[in-house]
């Protein structure tokens, strides 16, 4: 009878274990995300890892990659069709806020998308590493005297659109959308209500892959699978084994 009890036992720890290394968990609060616009900003090239930056001649119209990228005066990075054009895409990477105009303050780190005089939308676009599951958050804010239209578009299919008018205003998004592999989104700015003037944007920008994370059990990682670096087919067998040889005994 105690070698039953035993054997019962230890696999039931096994049960247990096997139970418990199989439950997928959520990525962990606060951690950093995966993408980030403008923590990612490059200003040597473009594309750049998963961001581009480029423009559209309409929010329905297709993506141009922007061919520029230039360093400012203000001391601003950016990108646009022509050095110094329009639409932009601008990055503060220094340490201090930037007014690169009359009132458009910049604070580091930050993004500034700017449309052009002919309704051109200054485009960042994402495109998707894997197919997955993904976070997205964007908040758009003037800086200036800003009245423009902003939207958010996954390939050609509108998530978010809105109206980003004076300085402070804001327009916020947060889902949670599955893309294909190379699937694009796009996060626009126009010219809002036909006046390009003082539109200065910033953006922050932020996806986050939503696939399952690694639960850990006293040291023992259970991704895919895999316990202590064994595979978890091997360590059940050891535990199978052992039960074996309790019975034997």
């Amino acid at each position: 009878m105690r070698r039953v009890i035993i054997t019962g036992c230890l696999l039931s720890v096994v049960l247990v274990l096997a139970a418990f290394l199989a439950i997928p968990s959520s990525p962990v609060a606060g951690s950093a995300p995966d993408f980030d616009a403008a923590r990612d900003f490059s200003a040597t090239a473009n594309p750049a890892g998963t961001w581009s930056y480029g423009w559209s001649s309409s929010r329905a119209a297709s993506f141009n990659l922007d061919t520029a990228g230039w360093h400012g005066s203000s001391g601003l990075d950016a990108w646009a069709p022509s050095i110094d054009g329009l639409p932009v895409v601008a990055h503060n990477g220094t340490s201090g806020t930037i007014t690169s105009a009359c009132c458009n303050p910049l604070p580091a780190g930050q993004l500034l998308l700017h449309p052009s005089n002919a309704g051109g939308n200054a485009v960042i676009r994402w495109t998707a590493p894997a197919g997955g599951t993904y976070e997205i958050r964007a908040t758009f804010r003037g800086i200036d005297y800003t009245s423009t239209d902003v939207a958010i578009l996954q390939g050609t299919l509108e998530l978010f659109s809105g109206l980003v008018n004076g300085r402070g205003a804001e327009q916020s998004f947060a889902g949670t959308r599955t893309l294909a592999s190379g699937e694009t989104v796009d996060f626009k700015v126009g010219f809002g209500n036909g006046n390009y003037y003082s539109d200065s944007t910033s953006l922050d920008a932020t996806i986050t892959s939503q696939a399952p994370t690694a639960v850990t059990l006293a040291g023992f990682g259970a991704a895919s699978g895999v316990v202590g670096g064994w595979p978890l087919a091997v360590v059940l067998g050891i535990a199978a084994a052992l039960g074996g040889v309790a019975l034997r005994r």
